[in-house]
């Protein structure tokens, strides 16, 4: 009976328990990761979204509207018609961003509405020539 191999019952408890208490600190952060990721990501697309239709605008001579409305951003032309809509995965601050025929922007800067997730950026600073990514605490100010 002594040459008898396999898994005793304590042997699978302590792995079983090991397990658990290692998910139980893994699980967290990755949901952590994972909201960050893609909150940065919403950026990300909103970000590039501004600079695809800045090059449009100056290069055709045309003016395009940027609305960005809860989780999704539109793109109209100045006949008004949609041109392009970007899902996102989090809601952002009502805003409309115009960009006209020599590729400079009109409107505020682009806040979340929900502050709580603390990514690398947050927000788009928007000026007359320029956007850059950001960070902000509290939806009121875009730290670059």
């Amino acid at each position: 009976m002594a040459n008898i191999k396999g898994v005793t019952l304590i042997e699978l408890m302590v792995t079983i328990g090991v397990m658990a208490i290692i998910f139980a600190i893994a699980i967290p952060n990755y949901v952590q990761w994972r909201n960050e990721n893609n909150m940065e990501s919403d950026v990300r697309k909103i970000y590039s979204t501004l600079n695809n239709y800045r090059s449009k605008a100056f290069t055709q001579k045309t003016e395009f509207k940027v609305i960005i409305n809860g989780s999704s951003v539109s793109v109209e032309d100045n006949a008004s018609s949609v041109v392009e809509t970007v899902n996102l995965t989090y809601d952002f601050v009502s805003n409309s961003i115009t960009i006209d025929k020599r590729g400079t922007f009109g409107g505020n800067n682009i806040y979340p509405q929900n502050t709580t997730i603390q990514p690398q950026y947050n927000c788009i600073a928007v000026d007359d020539t320029r956007i850059k990514l950001g960070f902000t605490n509290d939806g009121s100010g875009c730290n670059w």
